[in-house]
């Protein structure tokens, strides 16, 4: 989306949103790109301009972090089948979960993956999600009474769509952060532990889980939240039996899944300072491709051309963050993670660097 430039807000918020994992950083930014309609209270809708990630309410960012990597780590193999070329990167695998799920026009079908294209599709056919944003009180920061909110404060504000910050966006379908478990999971994808693996591990999880909360259901509407259950109740034992079973497959998986965390991927940028008389860019190093993997990461840039840190880049063809299994680092502009790596170490002829996503070492 390279006419989008998504408001990632002030310097707190940016460093919150460049520190997501990469397909969440992907869905969220397609979330925006999709657009947020308000209907003013004299019928007419209008599309709120500006709005991003500073406006979003904290249990919606959790909830959008945790959809898009529970889709990674329930599509683990998938995932690293279509990102293995490095010129399809997770970031586009969660802007392509937004559009497929909601059913715009483009996402994973229409890629170029052949098979695997087809099986993400198949993968997340959930029910459409969305965006709404609630008009704030500027003077009290809390929403207006009647907008999706029940309290009756008084007050003589109104909507106004031509103010950004007078605006808090929430999910249409709340969901919960991740849990423990899967940060693990997380970790250790983020961390190039064998997707299979984890794959396996967590499917164990998602059983026993959708077990337990059937049986919780099931023992909800029987006693309609009654104090006063038989302790030898056949729905009560079943619930505890399902509790236990996840509880035991939880601590299981993280027994699996903790050995394999790896390191983050990036360590945050450090600060330069504000953005005024920011420093221009940042100093690179001379990667080392014969030590190991190298890796490739893109830099989220505000509408104004700034990094998270503070550093000006100014905007254009996407930045890149390029780094050797040593941590040496340096920063291009390319279209896709292959091409920042091999411009960041090109073998003498210039005909590029093999493999070196996954170690290749000069001929």
């Amino acid at each position: 989306m390279p006419e989008f430039i998504l408001n990632l807000g002030d310097t707190e918020s940016h460093k919150r949103f460049d520190a997501l994992p990469d397909i969440a950083r992907g869905y969220i930014e397609a979330a925006f790109f999709t657009g947020l309609q308000f209907e003013m209270p004299d019928g007419e809708s209008v599309e709120i301009d500006g709005l991003g990630v500073g406006n979003l309410d904290p249990g919606a960012l959790d909830g959008l972090e945790a959809q898009a990597v529970r889709f990674w780590i329930a599509n683990a193999e998938t995932l690293e089948a279509a990102t293995e070329s490095g010129e399809y990167d997770l970031e586009q695998a969660g802007r392509d979960l937004w559009f497929t799920r909601n059913g715009h026009g483009v996402g994973f079908w229409g890629r170029g993956l052949g098979d695997i294209g087809d099986a993400l599709t198949e993968a997340c056919q959930y029910d459409e999600i969305d965006l709404f944003a609630v008009p704030l009180d500027l003077e009290t920061g809390e929403p207006l009474p009647g907008y999706h909110v029940d309290h009756a404060t008084a007050t003589d504000a109104e909507p106004d769509p031509d103010d950004s910050d007078a605006w808090r966006v929430f999910l249409s379908m709340p969901d919960t952060g991740l849990t423990d478990v899967e940060r693990a999971a997380l970790a250790a994808l983020e961390g190039d532990a064998d997707a299979a693996t984890v794959a396996r591990v967590m499917e164990s999880v998602r059983e026993t889980d959708a077990a337990y909360q059937a049986a919780q259901n099931l023992f909800t509407r029987t006693y309609n939240d009654s104090g006063d259950t038989p302790e030898d109740s056949p729905v009560r034992l079943e619930r505890d039996r399902t509790f236990r079973d996840n509880d035991k497959a939880e601590r299981d998986a993280l027994d699996v899944l903790e050995p394999l965390r790896g390191e983050p991927v990036a360590e945050p940028l450090a600060d330069v300072g504000g953005q005024s008389g920011a420093r221009m860019g940042r100093r690179g190093d001379v990667l080392d491709g014969d030590a190991g993997p190298i890796t490739a990461r893109r830099v989220t840039l505000d509408s104004g051309g700034y990094d998270a840190g503070g550093a000006y880049w100014g905007v254009g063809q996407s930045l890149w963050r390029v780094m050797d299994a040593d941590g040496a680092t340096a920063f291009l502009r390319a279209d896709n993670a292959r091409e920042a790596i091999r411009e960041a170490w090109p073998v003498p002829d210039g005909t590029g660097a093999g493999d070196p996503m996954n170690g290749g070492t000069h001929a």
